[in-house]
């Protein structure tokens, strides 16, 4: 019985762990300033351009890899760190509160109030401001994390099901 008390408290310790770097995650990227923010985000399309222009011809003076891919870098970060975050809460509140319902509920919750006051946050950063749009795009890349966790989550429980079921019958089949 103490091993599976320890297994649950490292389960525990690790979903936590795991939600606290997304969340730390989401505040480091929201503290940098306008200016800061564009600045890496440009530097990533740069490489793209750069890695695009080993193998094909590219013209670095053409608006798109400075305007379009660099929005679609920003935008894209959004959505992959509350891709992240949504995945994390679905993990810390399936471990906390067991029912998948409850867990779901609370993880969207959670997510929707994260990417709401991340953006209300953005008011007091030199250079950033909150975006209606923003926080739609960020309130979707979570609740895709939590559809994938949960997906996945239902499959592997399912999977433990028919193993521990496999087993039953064996058992019963041996006696």
């Amino acid at each position: 019985m103490a091993a599976g008390k320890n297994k649950n408290i490292i389960r525990i310790l690790v979903s936590i762990a795991l939600w606290l770097s997304s969340f730390s995650i989401i505040i480091l990227f929201t503290s940098y300033s306008g200016e800061e923010s564009s600045r890496m985000s440009m530097a990533v399309a740069h490489f793209i351009r750069d890695l695009i222009a080993r193998h094909f011809y590219v013209n670095p003076g053409d608006e798109f890899w400075d305007i379009t891919l660099h929005a679609m870098v920003r935008k894209l970060a959004h959505y992959t760190e509350f891709f992240y975050h949504g995945m994390t809460t679905g993990f810390l509140m399936v471990t906390l509160l067991r029912k998948r319902w409850a867990a779901f509920s609370a993880s969207a919750a959670i997510c929707l109030a994260t990417a709401v006051l991340d953006e209300f946050r953005q008011r007091f950063i030199p250079g950033r401001g909150p975006q209606w749009s923003d926080v739609l795009l960020d309130a979707t890349g979570a609740l895709t994390g939590l559809l994938v966790f949960f997906l996945v989550y239902a499959v592997c429980s399912r999977i433990r099901s028919l193993k521990r079921r496999i087993r039953e019958l064996e058992n019963s089949v041996s006696k």
